[in-house]
Order: C-alpha cells, then sequence, then structure tokens
C-alpha cells in the first residue's frame, strides 16, 4: 500500500497502489515540479502553432475565393494546416474548421456541454476519485496540449474531494469515455452539478456560496483554450478507474478463495493428495503451484483432512489449484496490461514538440507536423482484460457455489446435517437459503460475463465504425467481482458453521 506523503503526478509513472491510495484512502495530490515548468513551455509552442494555423488556413480560404487555388488544391492544402479537435469540428463535422481564435475556444466548451450525454446510475466517489488522477496523470504527459492549470485545477478539486457528478452510462469506448469525462470535464469548469462531503450542488458557485471564504483558492468556473475540452474527455480514463478497482478487490479476492477453499477441504475431511508439492513438478503453472502451497500450509497439522474413504475428492475440492492458479496467472497478466495503460497517453490528437518530430520523421511527408491523429482512444486494452476478469472471477464463484451446495447437502456432505443445522422436529431450514443466494448470484454472473468487447455499434456516422465497449467490460467487470465476494462470503458461513461439527 502507499507510504506516507502526497502522490506525485508526472505523466508517466503513476501505479495501481497510487490509484487505490487517492481512490480510497483521500492521499493527496501534488504535480512534479519539473513537469509543472514543462508544461508551461509546451503550451506556448502548441499555442503559437494553433494561431498560426488558424491564420494559414484563412489565407488559403481568401486564395480559393479569389480563384487562384483550385478546389483540389484547396482540400489539400487546407488538410495540411487543420488540427482536428482544435481547429476543426469533430467526428462527422471534421471537415469544417475555425476561423478565428475565439471559435476555436468556444469550440471546447461547446464540446463539453454537447457531450454531456450520460445516463444511469452515478458513480461511486472512488470510481470519479481514480478518474480525476488518471486524467490529471495523462494532461501531465506534455502531449495534450492543454495549460498548467488544467492540470493544477483537476488535482485543487481533487484535492478538495469536490467530486463531479458522473452517469455511469453513455460510453462505447470509442474516442474513450467521451460521456462520462464531458460529465467530469462538465463539474470542473464550473457548469455542472459536482459533490462535497456527500452532499451535491448544482454547480461549484452553489458550493462556494454555503461555504463563503474556504474555498477562495478556486474560482468558480473555469475558460478552455484551445483543445482543452478535447483533452479532458477524449481517452480511456473512466474504464481504466474501474478497471483499476475491480482489478484490485479481484487481486485480493484470489487470496480469500485459497483460504476458504482451505476451510471447506477441512470440513469435507477432504484429501490433500491433490495438493501435494510432487504433483506440481509436472505440472508448469505457477499459479496452481501458489494456491496448492497457500492450501497445503493452512490445512497442515489439521486431524479432518484425509479421514473419509472415497478414492478423491469431487472436482470443486480437487481441482481448486487448477482453477484458482489459472485465475492467478490470468490475473497477473490483467495487472501487466494495466500497468502499461495507467501511463500510456490515451488523447487524441496528440502534441509533439518540434524536436521529437524531428527524430522520428513522419511518413506523410508534412515537414511541418507536430500533431498527430491516432487511435490511443480506442479502448480495446481495457475492454479484453475486463471481459478476462469476469470470466475468471465468475468461474471461481461457480466452483465456490459448488462447494457450499456439498456442505449443505447430506448426500455429499460426509457426515454432516442436512443444510448444516440439528433439525430432528423439522422446524429449521438451516442455511438451506444461503445457496440460492449464491446460486443467484452464480447465475447474474454467467450474464455479465458475456464479453462486452466483441460487439460493436458504429458510431458518429459511422466514423467510428468500430467501437471497444470497454466501460460496458470495466462495469461488468466490477460488478462480477463485487458479486463474487458475496458467494465466498457464503461459503466462509457454511464452511465455518460444519467445522463447528
Amino acid at each position: 500500500m502507499h507510504s506516507q506523503g502526497p502522490i506525485v503526478v508526472d505523466g508517466h509513472s503513476l501505479t495501481k497502489e497510487q490509484i487505490i491510495a487517492v481512490a480510497r484512502g483521500n492521499a493527496k495530490v501534488v504535480l512534479d515540479e519539473e513537469t509543472r515548468s514543462k508544461l508551461q513551455t509546451l503550451w506556448e509552442e502548441f499555442q503559437k502553432a494553433v494561431e498560426e494555423k488558424i491564420e494559414e488556413a484563412n489565407v488559403l480560404a481568401l486564395q480559393h475565393k479569389e480563384g487562384s487555388l483550385s478546389k483540389k488544391e484547396f482540400g489539400i492544402k487546407l488538410k495540411q494546416k487543420m488540427i482536428y479537435g482544435v481547429t476543426t469540428g469533430f467526428g462527422a463535422m471534421k471537415t469544417a474548421y475555425a476561423k478565428t481564435q475565439e471559435d476555436a475556444k468556444k469550440l471546447q466548451k461547446n464540446l463539453i456541454l454537447s457531450h454531456s450525454s450520460g445516463v444511469g446510475e452515478r458513480l461511486n466517489g472512488e470510481t470519479v476519485r481514480a478518474a480525476m488522477l488518471l486524467r490529471a496523470n495523462t494532461l501531465a504527459s506534455g502531449y495534450c496540449g492543454v495549460r498548467l492549470q488544467v492540470v493544477d485545477r483537476l488535482i485543487d478539486l481533487l484535492n478538495n474531494d469536490i467530486l463531479p457528478v458522473v452517469p455511469a452510462q453513455g460510453s462505447v469506448g470509442a474516442s474513450g469515455d467521451l460521456a462520462p469525462l464531458a460529465h467530469l470535464a462538465l463539474g470542473i469548469i464550473g457548469e455542472g452539478p459536482i459533490t462535497y462531503k456527500g452532499e451535491e450542488f448544482y454547480c461549484l458557485e452553489a458550493l462556494k456560496g454555503k461555504y463563503p471564504n474556504e474555498f477562495d483558492n478556486i474560482p468558480s468556473t473555469f475558460d478552455l483554450s484551445y483543445k482543452e475540452g478535447l483533452a479532458l474527455i477524449n481517452g480511456t480514463t473512466v474504464m481504466t478507474a474501474i478497471a483499476t478497482l475491480a482489478y484490485w478487490d479481484a487481486k485480493h479476492l484470489l487470496d480469500w478463495a485459497d483460504s476458504i477453499g482451505a476451510i471447506t477441504l477441512d470440513a469435507l475431511l477432504g484429501s490433500t493428495r491433490a495438493f501435494d508439492e510432487v504433483v506440481y513438478t509436472v505440472y508448469h503453472h505457477e499459479g496452481a503451484k501458489e494456491s496448492a502451497r497457500n492450501i497445503l500450509s493452512m490445512v497442515q497439522g489439521s486431524f479432518l483432512v484425509n479421514q473419509y474413504d472415497s478414492v478423491h475428492d469431487p472436482y470443486s475440492l480437487r481441482c481448486i489449484p487448477q482453477l484458482h492458479g489459472s485465475a492467478r496467472d490470468a490475473l497477473d497478466f490483467i495487472g501487466k496490461q494495466l500497468d502499461r495503460h495507467l501511463n500510456s497517453v490515451t488523447d487524441d490528437p496528440l502534441f509533439f514538440s518540434l524536436g521529437e518530430v524531428s527524430s522520428h520523421p513522419p511518413f506523410d511527408g508534412l515537414n511541418d507536423r507536430y500533431c498527430f491523429e491516432e487511435g490511443h482512444f480506442h479502448g480495446a486494452p481495457i475492454g479484453h482484460i475486463m471481459d478476462l476478469l469476469s470470466i475468471i472471477i465468475a468461474d471461481l464463484g461457480a466452483m465456490s457455489e459448488r462447494r457450499t451446495q456439498m456442505l449443505l447437502d447430506e448426500n455429499h456432505n460426509r457426515g454432516l446435517p442436512s443444510c448444516l443445522i440439528d433439525n430432528p422436529d423439522n422446524i429449521n431450514s438451516g442455511y438451506m437459503i444461503a445457496q440460492y443466494t449464491a446460486a443467484a448470484l452464480v447465475s447474474e454472473n454467467k450474464s455479465l460475463s458475456h464479453p462486452a468487447s466483441v460487439d460493436s455499434v458504429p458510431t458518429s456516422a459511422n466514423t467510428e465504425d468500430h467501437v471497444s465497449m470497454g466501460m460496458i467490460a470495466a462495469r461488468k467487470a466490477r460488478k462480477v467481482v463485487d458479486n463474487v465476494y458475496n458467494v465466498f462470503g457464503i461459503e466462509l458461513l457454511c464452511s465455518t458453521e460444519a467445522l463447528s461439527y
């Protein structure tokens, strides 16, 4: 877990542990001083370039109007002077361009207002906090073309626990999480609802009205400059926030899985032969070896294990290392993919210094290029690993429910009373319905584990013709993990009750 002291944001070294510390521990955040200086320098270069491009585009338009440029020549040359989402419209309207600097700035606020179209239940506070930290880290990279003040604004609100209200539904994971991030940005610029200490306010100005003099250092509104609206909403930030929280809980759930499985093995007089070290000398899966070691260490010295005369145990006991271990190995992969993604810049377009461009020449022959449209905002990396997380955690829950059923069924629980209750007068159903709840959760998880990332509904007049549904995958994974915590809680309830006999 995070040590004492603030989290230092620099755009390239954020960790899962730091996200958890901010999201759940309210750790304070500061911007790295070297990064602060770099952002100021890069912004000045970017601002100059944008204003030059607007002026050059207007010159081309005048030449075309006067007839010195053909329509085709005008189109080709204009394309070279346009910066997507900065001097142009968005999506299907990308061919329209801003004719003045003021129009280019207004475009950014209008983008936030038009994209705030999410619906459904609100993201909880820890998710919003994680998203704000992730977005601050992305903007601090220096590749998003924003002023230092934008990053400071995010960090100031986060440190004061002023959180925008963000609906959970509305992202298809195409240009990232446009709708949820637009709602996040709406609160940041002072135009949308926010919460403070659990209380909701229509906007930041309303909060400051209730707490006069408490937030004097935070202006009620925040004006956006070139690219800043797009930089706030274009990226996989919200799905990554949810994914990180889901991963963190799943990681700890795996240790619970082994521990509770060991209790059930003990309560059902199970055999330890399936966990012996020698059998894993020919089974080359590290996760399985770890789970087998965990369980053997926990039942060591027990007088209950190996006391039943069955040839071997049902698979829900005998194959615990194989299933739990496979989940461990898959979770290790998911964690590594998350680490790569936390500090990946998923904005579009990206701004590079002229020095960086000169050391990596573009293939399009445009020597004055410094701003590149790419596809880093596509949520496939998160969608894929969250669909995998749903599957492996749902399977853990399915095996747990089978062990719970074995504990309750007098035909299979090896001498324990039916439903784990002494019931000579048949007036107590014991733990029967606890298993019903586990069964309901396991069944729900089967539906939730259908992969979201294999679906795509094209958006933006078919410009975004393949989308990731990464946000949906992350939300489903989070729900599956929560469900399996309860499934394992039910097994723990029943297995410890069984030990009392």
